[in-house]
């Protein structure tokens, strides 16, 4: 007989740990403490996920205590070092069900020193204009109007050419009396889901280890094959995001943002 508690709550403490298993004391950018371990709290048999990097999977750092889902973050910053996540030595029990006997369930991610990850990764990012809209815009998703340059990373690692992209609004769209428009800023994954950026956003993943490219232009896969990149063949990438919450902050002025993007070794 197998019995499992039900409705009993449990405790999840994630420790973000260094190579050597030493717990690191990681800051936010503007230099304020992440609690470690990240702690989330769910019921006995709730199942959770915090292997999951998937396009579109977000940060613990950017969830609420409750949920149960998402990753590490790909990089932090510890004593003034930066961190990238070692995706190669994941806890095996980082997916299942919330049945620790002892109501608490420890899980290790452990973290090599930026300069420790091997091979040479690159990003190169675009200027994004979303072009004159007016001031009725109606609720709904917009495309890029144009783009100078273009999003691509560049991996010279030569053991390994998996990587992770990662984007976050950092700076809303904002205009020069410093009115925001929060939650504006989204990216189109696929067909019609738009992530909002306002959290860290796994955006992209190169998955082939053994790929011989070492380039790997990003934008091209915003746009249809063989059209030209302008919004009516815009399939993928930044959007405008016009909502009920932000559309009432729309004033007449130039609104300027910023896109984070993070790239990452991957496994």
């Amino acid at each position: 007989m197998i019995q499992i508690a039900v409705n009993r709550p449990a405790t999840v403490n994630i420790h973000l740990l260094d190579a050597a298993g030493a717990a690191l004391t990681p800051t936010q950018a503007d230099g304020s403490a992440i609690a470690n371990p990240v702690v989330k709290n769910g019921v006995m048999p709730d199942p959770y996920n915090f292997n999951d990097f998937a396009i579109g999977s977000t940060s613990i750092l950017a969830t609420p205590a409750t949920t149960l889902q998402g990753h590490p973050p790909l990089t932090l910053t510890s004593a003034g070092q930066q961190y990238e996540l070692d995706q190669t030595r994941l806890p095996s029990n980082g997916q299942g069900t919330l049945t620790p006997a002892s109501g608490t369930l420890d899980l290790n991610y452990y973290y090599k020193k930026h300069s420790d990850t091997g091979g040479l990764l690159k990003l190169t990012v675009p200027t994004i204009d979303f072009g004159q809209q007016p001031l009725n815009l109606g609720i709904g998703s917009y495309p890029i109007s144009s783009l100078t340059g273009s999003l691509v990373v560049t991996n010279q690692n030569t053991t390994n050419k998996s990587f992770q992209l990662s984007a976050q609004a950092t700076t809303p769209l904002t205009n020069a009396a410093g009115q925001t428009l929060p939650g504006a800023l989204g990216y189109q994954l696929s067909g019609t889901t738009v992530a909002d950026l306002s959290d860290l956003v796994i955006i992209y993943a190169n998955t082939n280890a053994a790929a011989s490219d070492t380039t790997f232009n990003i934008s091209n896969g915003w746009w249809q094959a063989s059209k030209p990149q302008t919004g009516d063949y815009q399939i993928g990438g930044p959007r405008l995001q016009i909502n009920a919450v932000n559309k009432p902050a729309i004033s007449a002025g130039k609104y300027t943002g910023v896109i984070t993007w993070t790239v990452t070794n991957g496994l």
